[in-house]
């Protein structure tokens, strides 16, 4: 499991624990393009739960429609992201925290949280680092 979130280009505090994760290889549609990998897993705080998506490569891959109720703009790692609050998240009708960051040219993250409060999404937004090369 440490292997793979080594391919991860952030640094995840010890404060969350880090579980389920997984590392996917997801082909492209599109002809002699390589494939995507995508890196997820669940990251958890006194009891409140994230998860964590990295994409590495850009796979043709929808996981259903969103809706925003709200948005706003934030510091994360070195730059300004936008946070969405949702009524809709991957086809379903829920509130939900979610971070979309575009991490190099073909590698992003998605963050979000369905039980963290805006307090607790920012902190931890605000404790996670871009790796040192």
């Amino acid at each position: 499991m440490q292997e793979n979130t080594n391919l991860l280009p952030i640094v995840i505090s010890e404060e969350y624990q880090v579980r389920n994760v997984t590392r996917e290889g997801i082909a492209s549609q599109i002809p002699e393009q390589k494939p995507a990998t995508q890196l997820s897993m669940v990251l958890t705080r006194h009891e409140k739960e994230a998860h964590l998506f990295f994409w590495e490569g850009f796979p043709l891959r929808d996981l259903g429609p969103m809706q925003e109720q709200e948005s706003w703009e934030t510091t994360f790692l070195e730059g300004n992201a936008h946070v969405i609050r949702t009524t809709m998240f991957m086809g379903q009708q829920e509130e939900v925290l979610v971070l979309h960051y575009q991490v190099a040219e073909k590698a992003r993250l998605m963050i979000y949280s369905k039980d963290m409060s805006k307090e607790e999404f920012h902190e931890m937004l605000n404790s996670m680092q871009r790796k040192s090369n």
